[in-house]
């Protein structure tokens, strides 16, 4: 409490002072929440997306809390404790508010293969019980002001507790992660690591090189960034309409990126170096053959952004996305009401084009109760969904975020906390398409989502079935 206090106590107190350059106290309340642990940074993360609350230039400057955390010095014994793992880099090559990675060796019965090893950092536990706990009563404390009222419910406070508690044990992010491998298992574009071993400290996984995607973005063309959008908006709506399990902290620090040679072309790859074979020697005559004899044998996979921008730039039409997919400490999976309403509004916006069904839809998923002005809701909801349906290609996530906010709150529902979290998610994924390629229409990934799916899906034919036979009636 005391070491929050001197932290805070005079932040809070110098805002009015820096009204004049309000820029220098927002990087103050960043580096402030960086330097207290894993609920701050947390909360920040959750700023960050609050465009309506912060305002778009603390939430872009709050962004920056997905690149910073703290990093401890690993007990390098304990780890190699572990059997099957003979050696870890003491530098680590990433790190969370939960835990940090360093890349290892891996020896399975003979055969030596590079992993990543993902650790909790050292009393992560009794500081975010302690910070909760703080939290917690602070909110007890000032939930009766309107402002707060109006951001928060002290349910969002439990379930952000929960969440927190749940991504401590890493036993927790490794189950999910067998999940979504074998929700994801025959596609060929989206992979995630394997899960080696784990305990609720550490996890050791398959190390999956690739380059982030914020990275690569100055090194690509434009149909090459159109395409990884695509591909992560196609992931994140198959997780949440075909799967019912998404990925809760889809941001792009947890998004690689490396580029695969197209299954055609690995076939052909194999014969396609003449220059290779021994007894070809044409003294130089080899040079001067017209392809595919002269063309060099392809590397199978681009990793890093040099060796990127160089293979795209010479065979473009050879070579494919693929997304790496890391983090999955934190999940989202709706019960069955809630999530037959998710399938109906999907069904609502991209079949029927129906903006007023679709409104009706997300009214069920809100906790109502005392609401001044539902009818507000039902009017400007269908005209702000009928907009940016008209529109197709990504919007700016934070004009639309601002705009359901504003009428949320003027309307007095109070949505669903999954159901924000996937909508904010959702906004999160558009917000960087927009930052990346502006070319994605997002009603095309919704399509391909449905063509590619939905037809076989049970809970959805359960549904087309439904409204076919309410039309016959």
């Amino acid at each position: 409490c005391i070491r929050l206090a001197a932290f805070f106590i005079p932040l809070l107190i110098s805002y009015p002072f820096f009204k004049p350059c309000k820029i220098v106290w927002y990087k103050w309340f960043k580096w402030t929440l960086s330097r207290n642990g894993a609920c701050f940074i947390k909360l920040g993360q959750w700023l960050a997306t609050q465009t309506s609350i912060v305002g778009k230039d603390f939430a872009r400057i709050l962004c920056d809390l997905h690149d910073s955390a703290y990093v401890h010095i690993m007990d390098e014994k304990a780890i190699l404790g572990i059997k099957g793992l003979i050696n870890v880099a003491v530098k680590p090559i990433g790190a969370g508010c939960i835990a940090q990675v360093h890349k290892g060796v891996w020896n399975a019965d003979g055969v030596l293969q590079e992993v990543a090893v993902k650790i909790r950092h050292p009393k992560v536990y009794e500081n975010v019980v302690c910070d909760l706990t703080i939290i917690y009563e602070a909110f007890k404390i000032l939930e009766k002001l309107p402002i707060i009222q109006s951001i928060l419910r002290k349910e969002q406070i439990l379930v952000f507790g929960k969440s927190m508690m749940e991504q401590i044990d890493l036993r927790n992010e490794a189950a999910h992660m067998n999940i979504f491998r074998e929700n994801f298992r025959k596609e060929k574009d989206v992979s995630f690591p394997r899960i080696l071993y784990c305990d609720k400290s550490t996890i050791v996984e398959s190390f999956e090189p690739g380059t982030s995607l914020m990275q690569l973005k100055e090194h690509l063309d434009e149909e090459a960034k159109e395409k990884i959008v695509f591909k992560t908006l196609k992931a994140f709506i198959k997780m949440s309409i075909v799967d019912n399990f998404t990925h809760g902290d889809l941001h792009p620090g947890n998004i690689l990126i490396r580029f695969q040679l197209k299954r055609a072309k690995k076939f052909w790859n194999r014969f396609w170096d003449v220059k290779s074979i021994p007894f070809f020697d044409f003294c130089g005559e080899m040079d001067a053959m017209p392809l595919p004899f002269a063309k060099p044998r392809l590397q199978e996979t681009l990793e890093s952004p040099k060796e990127i921008e160089t293979g795209l730039e010479k065979y473009p039409k050879d070579y494919e996305p693929c997304l790496v997919i890391l983090d999955t400490g934190l999940v989202t999976r709706l019960e069955q009401e809630q999530y037959t309403n998710l399938l109906l509004l999907f069904y609502s916006l991209i079949l029927e084009k129906n903006s007023e069904n679709a409104a009706n839809l997300i009214l069920r998923q809100a906790h109502q109760g005392d609401c001044p002005n539902i009818s507000h809701f039902l009017v400007e909801m269908p005209i702000l969904i009928d907009r940016h349906l008209r529109n197709g290609a990504v919007p700016d996530m934070t004009d639309i975020l601002g705009e359901v906010v504003s009428i949320v709150r003027k309307s007095g529902v109070v949505l669903d906390d999954k159901f924000l979290g996937l909508l904010i998610g959702y906004l999160v994924l558009q917000w960087v398409g927009t930052d990346i390629a502006r070319g994605v229409d997002v009603k095309d990934v919704a399509r391909s989502v449905h063509d590619e799916y939905l037809c076989n899906h049970k809970p959805w034919i359960k549904i087309i079935e439904e409204k076919y036979s309410q039309k016959l009636i």
